[in-house]
């Protein structure tokens, strides 16, 4: 279990030696923002093709 302490200034020296594989927490919230920012552009596209698709929708003029 992470503690905030933990995150912000690591874990003690003895936990250290243990967890080989542990990030640093630039490299963790360097890849926190990655993911939120695929996670944002997935959710986005399709967002954009409907707002375009209602927007030629509403542009065209009735006969």
């Amino acid at each position: 279990m992470k503690l905030l302490i933990d995150l912000i200034h690591g874990k003690p020296l003895e936990e250290d030696d243990e967890d080989e594989n542990r990030t640093t927490l630039p490299e963790s919230v360097a890849s926190l923002a990655e993911r939120l920012k695929r996670a944002h552009e997935f959710a986005r596209n399709p967002l954009v093709l409907t707002s375009d698709r209602m927007k030629m929708r509403l542009d065209v003029k009735p006969v």
